[in-house]
């Protein structure tokens, strides 16, 4: 009897104890930056975890877990940045309310085929380290089917393919390759440049270009040089559709051949993150922040960008 009173006043007691499944929080460093080739400013998010007091998500919006007493660098061979901290205004508060603070570098513009390491050393969450490889330049051409059915597209079928090469870095892991078309536009009385990226797909046989499909980010599976194709169904679409806005004049003037070339840091990060691989699962062994030197998370990775011109009209 007595043994089943103990019980029984365990059972209650266990009751009055809160239940929270959230467990502790790490107080680690939380780093995320990209380096690329294409701007002269580098910044750099150092952060901490944020556990709410309640379970609603209105605290995710309302308070600031940046981390302002960090010290960030970026070295390189024979070059070395010190960042400054930089507050800068969000464009909209309806849903963050407090301002974005980040790190910068100003006047670094990395180098391609470069390593830089990237340290961050703050009082009261401890320190950081990791680095990146910036991949080589890439090898961009025109083929001379691309030249000629460019020149002169509506002398081919829309079925008709052209294409262009590259010959990538070793150090990228990923890439996107991507075609655009500009056009010299009179708006009024102003002319204006515009461009428009060519679709690789629409979803069906049709050359409409209302609901394109543009390449995405892929994996580099050789050194050696190879092509990515076009169709000229695609390239005669946007002439159409340029031609039915109502500007009062248009001219065709380039093709850009743009690559991108991303390491293997930002590409396992954003492979990652690509659920829609595997919607209905959690992949445990692709873990959303990978780990930084000093048991801190998030991702420092880096890309280039690149482009080819081509001007039919020879200008």
């Amino acid at each position: 009897m007595k043994t089943t009173a103990v019980v029984l006043a365990f059972i209650i007691l266990s009751c009055n104890q809160p239940f929270d499944p959230r467990g502790p929080v790490d107080t680690h460093l939380v780093v995320f930056s990209v380096l690329s080739t294409d701007r002269n400013t580098q910044f750099v998010s150092v952060t901490t975890p944020l556990l709410p007091s309640s379970f609603g998500t209105s605290e995710f919006y309302s308070t600031d877990a940046s981390v302002s007493d960090a010290i960030v660098t970026i070295l390189g061979p024979g070059e070395s940045y010190r960042l400054s901290d930089t507050i800068l205004h969000r464009p909209s508060t309806s849903e963050f309310k407090f301002p974005l603070r980040l790190y910068a570098a100003n006047l670094f513009t990395p180098r391609y085929g470069t390593k830089y390491v990237l340290s961050v050393d703050s009082k009261s969450r401890g320190v950081a380290s990791t680095s990146v490889v910036l991949p080589e330049k890439p090898t961009l051409y025109m083929t001379s089917r691309a030249y000629f059915r460019l020149l002169q597209p509506y002398q081919y079928h829309s079925d008709s393919l052209f294409e262009f090469g590259m010959k990538l870095s070793t150090v990228a892991k990923g890439y996107i390759a991507r075609l655009f078309l500009v056009f010299d536009v009179l708006n009024g009385t102003h002319w204006e440049r515009i461009r428009v990226q060519l679709p690789v797909s629409v979803g069906d046989s049709t050359y409409s270009i209302l609901f394109p499909q543009y390449p995405g980010l892929s994996e580099c599976t050789t050194s050696d040089a190879f092509l990515v194709t076009w169709k000229i169904g695609y390239l005669k679409s946007i002439f159409k559709d340029i031609a039915q806005r109502g500007y009062a004049a248009n001219s065709f003037r380039q093709v850009v051949f743009e690559v991108v070339q991303v390491e293997s840091n930002l590409y396992s990060y954003c492979l990652a993150s690509r659920v829609d691989r595997d919607p209905r699962s959690i992949r445990l062994e692709q873990p959303l922040y990978p780990r930084i030197t000093g048991g801190s998370y998030g991702v420092v990775g880096g890309y280039t960008l690149d482009s080819l011109v081509f001007y039919p009209d020879g200008k």
